[in-house]
């Protein structure tokens, strides 16, 4: 059958990526003998002891207690063969089950606790049953457990995998929230370096063959200094849409710097939801679960001043993405009207 084709291609592709990085990780002389012999390598032993919480998590049922003997390594420590718990000594296993999950799942690791919780607080904010757009949704194992609890839970990503739970629609974060009218928007580890549009607006900036008096089209107009996320989170705010996010805070290694620099801070879903469980970390990450909801809170004392210098930017960049020629908010305006939240330790 086609479809059971395709995917065995894509568990194939997936095999053949583990299988290099396993062996670049310290594994190949290893994994040289064992082809000689004819016998297993203990990377494969290693994958195929971990497979059954990879499938879990794929699923979104993967419980906390799971996710935790995986990221603590114990599921190696205790493994039947003693092949494998050997393992346990290398100092690169971390390196090595994190490299299994996330290319199979996601970045972040969501347990059935964190998916209950998400669920919990959306239904919350009167989300249940309404459009959520997930943005970079990567493998997208989110859409069918949000799509059980009652969300219409639509998944988008501009790079389709092959291996994808099943296929997001193929469509740019800025895109997606302006075409599909979601009630509020998700994303998961965007990375700090997510500024494609900002590398655009630069180089139309700096072309020299543009004369002084050259105006740019109205059909395109030039891209605004910003990071994709930062377009995203704007976009939503102006419109009274939530946004919910997974990965670090202020100075980690997800979200653009232009995000980060924004007249917002994020809450910690955890402080707003009592009981909440948020994901569970790898040794080393500080992953959270974030939310902006617009006008709940005012700017913290820290922000007014960078609020004042950003507003004037912010407003004018959004009305050229809008077409509209409206004079931009004064500071004291803009900083009552746009979405913040307590400030985070």
């Amino acid at each position: 059958m086609p479809r059971e084709a395709d995917t065995e291609a894509r568990q194939a592709k997936v095999e053949a990526a583990t299988s290099t990085v396993l062996s670049l990780v310290g594994l190949s002389a290893l994994r040289k003998r064992a082809i000689t012999k004819g016998e297993p390598t203990r990377g494969d032993q290693l994958q195929a002891l971990c497979e059954p919480m990879l499938e879990a998590a794929r699923s979104g049922e993967l419980s906390l207690s799971a996710a935790n003997h995986l990221l603590s390594g114990t599921i190696v420590r205790e493994a039947e063969l003693e092949e494998v718990r050997a393992l346990a000594s290398k100092k690169k296993l971390p390196s090595i089950l994190r490299f299994l999950f996330t290319s199979k799942v996601s970045w972040a690791v969501f347990t059935i606790e964190w998916i209950d919780g998400l669920a919990a607080f959306l239904t919350s904010l009167g989300l249940h049953g309404k459009r959520v757009l997930e943005v970079c949704a990567g493998e997208n194992t989110l859409s069918a457990p949000m799509r059980a609890r009652g969300f219409d839970w639509v998944a988008t990503d501009v790079t389709l995998r092959e291996t994808a739970v099943s296929q997001p629609l193929e469509l740019a974060a800025f895109d997606a929230v302006k075409k599909l009218e979601p009630s509020a928007v998700f994303w998961s580890w965007w990375s700090e370096g997510a500024a494609p549009l900002a590398a655009a607006a630069t180089a139309a900036s700096s072309d020299p063959t543009a004369g002084a008096s050259s105006t740019p089209s109205a059909a395109e107009p030039p891209s605004p200094p910003h990071g994709e996320d930062r377009l995203v989170t704007e976009h939503c705010l102006e419109r009274g849409l939530p946004l919910i996010f997974v990965g670090e805070g202020r100075g980690g290694v997800t979200g653009s710097a232009s995000f980060w620099a924004g007249p917002w801070r994020p809450e910690l879903v955890s402080d707003l939801l009592p009981g909440f469980a948020d994901v569970p970390c790898w040794d080393g990450a500080y992953d959270r679960t974030w939310c902006l909801r617009p006008g709940s809170e005012t700017l913290p004392h820290t922000l007014p001043e960078a609020a004042a210098a950003a507003a004037p930017a912010a407003a004018a960049a959004s009305s050229k993405r809008l077409g509209t020629s409206a004079p931009p908010p004064s500071p004291a305006s803009h900083a009552t009207t746009t979405a913040t939240a307590i400030e985070v330790s």
